[in-house]
Order: structure tokens, then C-alpha cells, then sequence
């Protein structure tokens, strides 16, 4: 699959971790690579096997993403991958929801804790040796792909 992201500034032809994101957004179609009313100066694709784009909906579903989970949140895993595979957000967790995620991500802001648990779902995948995971957010189906991944400038 064919995967585009938009910015206002050149950047390094891989993708790398972010301070907030593990790896960086993407889209499917290039006119929504950058976000609603925005007009970006470049744009870079990556080629990525859609063997190797997890879902995220389907990624607790998988035999390794117990393992994984363990891995990454410990004892909290089976709680972290109901939150991050049913893409709960903050303020719809239940209370053992919340009282995990306040444990693990103490004192973030509900949208900082949004964000978060995208970053986590993407470590979740990446742990499981994806490339990429969609999720949904605001511009509907979006990719997080992998530190790691190639690009090519549009």
C-alpha cells in the first residue's frame, strides 16, 4: 500500500520516533496526507506490504499480542489492549480503564493521553513486527508507520 505524508518542511527519508509519536502519520490518499486546510510544500510516500499494516481493532486478536503486551505494559496488559485496540479514549474508559492509564501515563492532559495511546498502539504493533498501524482519529483512517520505513519525496 501506497502511504503519503505531507509537511511544511523538507525532511530525512526515514521515518523516525517523534518526542510524541512512535514513527509519524501517514494517509492513503494523498490530499489528506497533510490535514484539513493545510497546504504543504513537499510530500513523501513510503511502499509498505499490507501483510505488514496492522489493524488496530484486530492486533489483540493475534496470537503474539499477548506477548507483546506483556512486554510492553506488564501486568496491565490485558486492560492496555482492550484500551488500545478498542481505541478507548480517555474520557469514555471505564474505571479500572482509567485507573490503569493514569498509573502508566500519570499526569497528561486528556488530549496529551489521546495522542498516548495512539503512540502505544503503534509500540504495540511495531513489537509485534509491523510496519505500520491504522487507526481512527479526526481525519478518519490514519497510518502511524514504524520508525524505520524508507520514504521517497512526491
Amino acid at each position: 500500500m501506497k502511504l503519503y505524508h505531507g509537511s511544511y518542511d523538507k525532511l530525512s527519508m526515514t521515518v523516525r520516533a517523534g518526542n510524541m509519536f512512535n514513527g509519524m502519520f501517514f494517509s492513503d490518499e494523498k490530499e489528506s496526507a497533510f490535514g484539513p486546510g493545510a497546504e504543504p510544500r513537499y510530500y513523501y510516500s513510503v511502499d509498505i506490504s499490507d501483510d505488514k499494516i496492522a489493524d488496530v481493532n484486530e492486533l489483540a486478536y493475534e496470537d503474539s499480542s499477548v506477548g507483546a503486551a506483556r512486554e510492553l505494559w506488564g501486568d496491565d496488559a490485558d486492560v492496555m489492549l482492550d484500551i488500545v485496540c478498542d481505541e478507548i479514549v480517555p474520557w469514555e474508559a471505564d474505571e479500572e480503564q482509567r485507573e490503569v492509564i493514569n498509573r502508566l501515563f500519570p499526569g497528561l492532559e486528556e488530549w496529551e493521553m489521546s495522542y498516548e495511546l495512539q503512540r502505544q498502539a503503534s509500540l504495540l504493533a511495531e513489537k509485534m513486527g509491523y510496519k505500520a498501524v491504522s487507526l481512527h482519529d479526526e481525519h478518519g483512517t490514519s497510518y502511524i508507520v514504524c520508525p524505520g520505513a524508507i520514504m521517497k519525496e512526491e
